[in-house]
């Protein structure tokens, strides 16, 4: 297989590669996209023949869809897709890590720290990621 990204993926990497954000095409057309320090690495790219965009975080549970950013066609959901890539690297966006006090840690990417936090129960603990202050 040759790695042509999908139309989804094409459309969000022309995006990024305007913002100088690196990323690879995978054998399955989906966008790799590496994320700072060491957090993961996040997938973009197309379900249900391209008319669906998917954004998740490749081996954790994190994902969402680009028609959960706002309204309107696939142009508009790649273009929702690729400001959350450009508020990761920004900081818009938060890369935690959550530790609960028993069994493995899951990351997730948060756009209200202190929502995050009022979840927490006692004896949890967390790390962000991407932002100046990484460890609370």
């Amino acid at each position: 297989m040759s790695n042509q990204p999908d139309p989804v993926a094409r459309k969000v990497a022309a995006l990024l590669s305007a913002a100088v954000i690196p990323y690879q095409v995978t054998s399955d057309g989906m966008l790799h996209i590496p994320l700072p320090n060491d957090f993961g690495t996040l997938e973009i790219g197309g379900l249900d023949g391209g008319t669906d965009t998917i954004c998740g975080l490749v081996d954790h549970e994190w994902h969402t869809h680009g028609d959960l950013f706002g309204p309107g066609d696939l142009d508009d959901q790649c273009a929702y897709l690729a400001q959350l890539v450009l508020g990761v690297f920004d900081g818009t966006y938060l890369l935690v890590e959550f530790f609960p006090r028993e069994g493995a840690s899951r990351k997730f990417i948060e756009s209200d720290l202190e929502a995050f936090l009022e979840s927490l129960e006692p004896g949890e603990t967390y790390k962000v990621y991407n932002h100046p202050r990484t460890v609370y």
